[in-house]
């Protein structure tokens, strides 16, 4: 089975499993592949369950995601869905989920 990046990010997360995951975005996505899920899809279901939802951009503030990384520190407890070009990864600590 292929797993897509907006599936498992959700999964890591929201600790749902991917199959709970992909259902969520198959509520609004009906029979549409999941592959390439629009990243604002992602966002609306994150806040849909209760998650708070800050959006910002990283090459705007000019860091990259390692110098982010380090300047995070202070929030290790914190998971962040980052996004890059289309592709979804989770941060958290030291610790990154990706499906590549």
């Amino acid at each position: 089975m292929i797993k897509y990046c907006v599936p498992t990010a959700l999964a890591k997360l929201t600790s749902l499993s991917y199959e709970a995951s992909e259902g969520l975005l198959r509520q609004s996505l009906g029979d549409q592949p999941i592959e390439g899920v629009f990243i604002p899809l992602a966002l609306r279901a994150l806040e849909d369950l209760g998650y708070e939802v800050k959006q910002f951009d990283l090459m705007s503030l000019r860091m990259t995601v390692n110098a982010f990384g380090k300047n995070r520190s202070r929030l290790s407890d914190v998971s962040y869905l980052i996004t890059i070009r289309g592709h979804a990864l989770v941060m958290k600590g030291d610790y990154i989920t990706d499906t590549h």
